[in-house]
Order: structure tokens, then sequence, then C-alpha cells
């Protein structure tokens, strides 16, 4: 497998950095002389979330290299990744979010916290250029934008899930603590505590934090004095382990509180690294997006997950189902648009994904290219159902969903063998 090289694009004082395009077609679908269809790629390469960049990109260069080798889009022509970098910053967007508008891209797919993808739609929008993002989830990005589509649920829905949780677990006096600034951690707190408090729940404490600070002593310690029984943490893996080991520090004698955690910290090598801090987060209750229970959507979760073993030799992280999707809706739609026009293409994104009132079209899902164009071409709706679910968006571009009710014993994750709908 060939990596993709991340190059320096000067143009028309344009400066692109840690961005690029594998002139294979991105995923060694093989050359064409043909124009390539150019789609953007937006990642984590750098930064606090860059463990999550690598795989998000493999997942985006498997769909490529599966649609390529099975005749491309209109007519033949390969899709290309133009790849760039967030470097897990809002403020780092704007370079090679210009670089992508300019190169016309048929589209973006991107997988970053929900702060950058706000951040990234100052630039589609006014371009015209669609959004599928695999795992931005703030409610904040509802109604963001006509061009803003995601395949993992908004938190609206998880906040729900995870506060009937543990309400159900006898869990009555929950303390909040989020990042500040951050339009992840803020939606959830606003979401989980208006749940909570509707079935009855105590929220002792809601405070932001800012996550660089050199301690978390006050922050701590009145959360302490509230006397919770849970703490709902919606942050990185890297401020939570650093509050985490904190609050071991500080607890002294006294009963530590249960955690709630949600998707953002359903990582096995964040428990991992909390070593002496490692007790404390035993029993915790957690939530994360997950595919429903019914066979056919099992199929398609394990065909590309299979797919992507055979690829990596690895599992595929979270969200990498989503951004598989993504590329495959985004290829759909210029199959139907018949042009990479970018306009052109964002108006058929939810005709090809499926609509959530009214799904309806001949059915294709992941590693079934071939199926979804000839259904095209005889002029039939498509309606593709993906790795990561259903993919029907309702009018705001947002999918429903399931939920995985984690927890940690033994000091690893484990996952529910049934999946929760909201």
């Amino acid at each position: 497998m060939k990596i993709a090289a991340y190059t320096v694009v000067l143009g028309l004082g344009l400066l692109a950095s840690a961005c690029g395009s594998d002139k294979r077609g991105t995923g060694g679908g093989g050359g064409t002389q043909k124009e390539t269809v150019k789609i953007g790629v937006m990642h984590t390469l750098t930064g606090e979330y860059r463990e999550y960049g690598p795989p998000a990109d493999n997942a985006v260069k498997l769909a490529i290299k599966e649609i390529n080798a099975a005749g491309g889009v209109l007519g033949g022509r390969n899709l290309e990744a133009i790849y760039t970098d967030s470097k897990t910053e809002a403020t780092a967007v704007a370079v090679p979010a210009m670089m992508l508008v300019a190169a016309k891209v048929a589209g973006v797919v991107e997988d970053n916290s929900s702060s950058i993808s706000l951040e990234l739609l100052k630039y589609t929008g006014p371009a015209s250029i669609a959004q599928l993002s695999a795992s931005s989830t703030s409610p904040e990005l509802i109604k963001a934008g006509d061009n803003f589509f995601r395949f993992a649920p908004p938190d609206t829905l998880q906040a729900g899930v995870l506060a009937k949780q543990a309400h159900d677990k006898g869990i009555n006096k929950v303390a909040i603590l989020y990042e500040a600034d951050d339009s992840y951690g803020k939606g959830l707190n606003d979401a989980f505590k208006m749940k909570f408090e509707s079935v009855g729940g105590v929220v002792t404490q809601s405070d932001s934090f800012d996550p660089m600070a050199s301690s978390f002593r006050d922050l701590i310690q009145r959360m302490l004095a509230g006397a919770p029984e849970a703490v709902m943490l919606p942050v990185t893996t890297g401020s939570a382990g650093k509050l985490l080991k904190e609050v071991k520090a500080q607890l002294g004698t006294r009963a530590a509180p249960r955690w709630l955690f949600p998707d953002s910290l359903h990582i096995q090598e964040f428990v991992d690294n909390l070593n002496v801090a490692k007790s404390l987060v035993e029993g915790a209750i957690g939530t994360a997006p997950t595919t429903s229970d019914e066979a056919d959507a099992k199929m398609r979760q394990t065909t590309f997950t299979t797919a992507y073993k055979a690829e990596y030799s690895k599992d595929p992280a979270q969200f990498n189902d989503a951004g598989y999707d993504s590329v495959y809706v985004l290829a759909a739609a210029v199959q139907r648009a018949g042009s990479a026009d970018p306009a052109m293409v964002l108006a058929q994104i939810r005709e090809v994904a499926g609509k959530t009132d009214a799904p309806a079209g001949t059915k294709f899902g992941p590693g079934q290219w071939k199926a979804g164009v000839d259904a095209l071409a005889a002029s039939q709706g498509v309606n593709y159902e993906g790795a990561s679910g259903s993919c029907d968006l309702d009018d705001n571009g947002d999918p429903s969903g399931f939920y995985n009710v984690w927890s940690i014993e033994g000091g690893k994750i484990k996952d529910a063998t049934t999946a929760v709908r909201p």
C-alpha cells in the first residue's frame, strides 16, 4: 500500500501545508488517462487527536480503491483524494480549507471534532461544497448549513441514552465537567443536563475548564464538595487522563464517584494509559454510536470490517465505518449528478443516501459500487445502506442512530451485545 505524500502547495498567495493527493486515484484502483474526480479529505493527522487521522485516512482509501476498481465514476474516471490535516485545531482549518475550495473538489469528507467541522463550514458553505462528517456530533451542527451531512447521530440522542442509563442504574446526582470553547462538550453538557433533569435527576455541577491548565485542583474540589454519585465527562482522552489522575490523588479516603463516558472516551488505549488511576474508572458506563442489531446491518458492518482488516491487518477505529460510507455517498452523488461540479453534487446527497422520512431506490452497500452504478444507469433511484448504519438522512442532514452501552470491567472496555435505540 502506498501512503499519500503530504506536500506543500504554493499558488496565488495560498500556502497549503500538510496537504497531498495520491496520483494513482488514492487507493490503488489502477491508473487511467481520464481526468480524475477530486474529493477533499480533512482529518486530524497532528495535534491531540493525531491517533485518529491515519485510520480515518485508511477508511477513505479503502472506499476509493473499491470504487475505482469497480469502474470509478462518470464513465470510468477515478476518484482522487486531496488529503489535508486539521491539526486538531479550529484555528488551523483556514489554509487547507481554502486549498480544497480552490481545487473545486466535488465534496469534502472529514472526521474531526465538532469545533473543527463548524470552522470548516465557513469555507465549504459559501462554495456550495458538500461536507460529510464521520464523527462530529454536536447539536450545534443541527441546521448548521444546507451543505452539512453526518453519519454519526447528534448528541441530543446520545445524551438521552446516557441519562436514561444513569437513571436506570439508580444514579440520582451527577456532576458534568467539560472543556471550555469545545462545542462537542458544551453540546453534550446541555443535552445531558436537560435529559437527566427531565427524569428527576439532579445536576450538582456543570463546569467548563481549561484543558491546558497546570492543575485542576479547584475544579475537582468543587466537584467533590457537591457529592455527586457520578461524573459525566464529555472531553478528549488527554484531558480525561490528566483530570482522572488528579482526582485519584485528591480523593484521599473519600469514596470515588462513578463515571459516565460518551463516545470520545470509548478507547481502550485511553483506559490503559490511566495507570494508577485505572481503578478509578472501574464500573464506568459509556455510550457510543453503533449499528442496529438487524442481520443486514450486521452483515454490512462485517463486510467493511473484513475488507479493512484484509487491507491494513488491523481493526478499524471508531467512526472509520462512517468515513468509508461518506466516500460511497459522495461518489454516488457525483454519479447521479452526472458531474463533479460541487453544487450539482450537493443537490444529490440526500437522494442517494436515502431520506429518513421516505427511503427509496435500489439499495446497495459496502463493496457493491457496480450495483449502484448499474441502477443509476437504468434510471433507477439508489439508496446507499452503509457499514455505519442505514445512512438515511433527515431534513437537517442528520441520521437516526443506535447506541452501544459499554462499560469498563477488569480494566477493559466491554461492549454491549445488543444496540439501544434512543
